[in-house]
């Protein structure tokens, strides 16, 4: 039968500003829709007793976004944001001679952007994540992809 081991004890907090500054950051072509930043912090503590959690401290300690949304009369919306993420904990790493490494999670930043335009019913779009393709590590040191771009159009019936 399973049964939880861990006493795990989350505490954190998130602090998230928004701005539309629309009505006083515009031209004839162009506006500042919105201005977003953000930052949030975990802090995790663990009693397991006699057993060993392998994954209970690998999570998200740090993460600060920073954003900003244009868009001009013709319908047309670009934004980009600035992502910086922490994570707490180590994972392991296979070497060539057959051992194993344990290295601590590195913080790193990565940037996205998109950009969409709106006809009637129909939006097409492009959007990029991780332009800059920064190496980064997710939970148990699984290497996430680098920079993902994807695109298509979308129709609200």
């Amino acid at each position: 039968m399973a049964q939880n081991i861990t006493e795990l004890n989350t505490l954190g907090e998130e602090v998230e500003i928004i701005i539309r500054p629309a009505d006083f950051l515009s031209s004839k072509w162009l506006s500042v829709n919105t201005i977003e930043c953000g930052y949030s912090h975990i802090d995790n503590s663990k009693s397991t007793g006699e057993y060993e959690s392998l994954y209970a401290l690998d999570y998200l300690k740090h993460k600060f976004t920073a954003a900003i949304r244009l868009q001009s009369v013709e319908k047309l919306t670009a934004d980009i944001r600035f992502v910086y993420q922490d994570r707490a904990g180590n994972y392991d790493i296979a070497q060539a001679d057959g051992t194993v490494e344990t290295r601590p999670y590195s913080g790193f930043w990565s940037v996205d952007a998109g950009i969409s335009y709106q006809w009637r019913w129909i939006t097409i779009f492009a959007e990029s994540t991780n332009i800059t393709a920064a190496r980064n590590f997710d939970f148990s040191g699984l290497t996430l992809p680098g920079r993902w771009t994807k695109g298509g159009v979308k129709v609200k019936i």
